[in-house]
């Protein structure tokens, strides 16, 4: 991959193996997240989010759920939950998807509050009520609007009707 004397970087790499996802060449991909760390190129967001989302497009959720725990305890970046989350509900697997959920919201719920209105009403409720679990569906989105404190829910209805006006 050296061309002219640069050595490739974070930003070629995961140029690289966000094109083979894109190509659902996840095993290529792999390879070249392998690649990268031999390289002692740290991985960032970007290659990893591309990877996790086509190991769950392809309905490959271990090995996405084996990807994601790999990424939670390097701290180097926020995880990208909802692919994972995303992916798991077109498994119709909801059980596994409000663990992601538990594990999301207990990290820092500003950072999470506009990611939670925003996905997870697209992705966690539409998936209960795919699977049927209407009270379930309706018991989360009125735990994620208003369980939290007035400050979060405050925040959250202000951004939320900021970006509908």
């Amino acid at each position: 991959m050296v061309r002219g004397g640069r050595e490739p970087d974070v930003i070629t790499y995961s140029t690289i193996t966000g094109s083979l996802c894109k190509d659902r060449l996840v095993n290529d991909a792999m390879e070249f997240l392998s690649e990268m760390v031999d390289r002692d190129i740290p991985p960032d967001v970007v290659t990893y989010s591309s990877i996790l989302h086509d190991f769950c497009n392809l309905g490959q959720l271990n090995e996405a759920t084996r990807l994601f725990k790999e990424m939670v305890p390097s701290q180097m970046f926020t995880p990208p939950y909802t692919a994972l989350m995303d992916g798991y509900c077109l498994q119709n697997q909801i059980d596994e998807d409000r663990k992601v959920l538990d594990i999301m919201v207990g990290k820092d719920l500003i950072t999470y509050s506009i990611l939670l209105v925003g996905f997870l009403h697209t992705i966690l409720i539409e998936g209960m009520f795919i699977a049927g679990k209407l009270e379930v569906a309706k018991e989360l989105s009125s735990k994620l609007l208003c369980g939290w404190n007035a400050t979060h829910c405050t925040d959250i209805q202000c951004h939320d009707h900021q970006g509908t006006s």
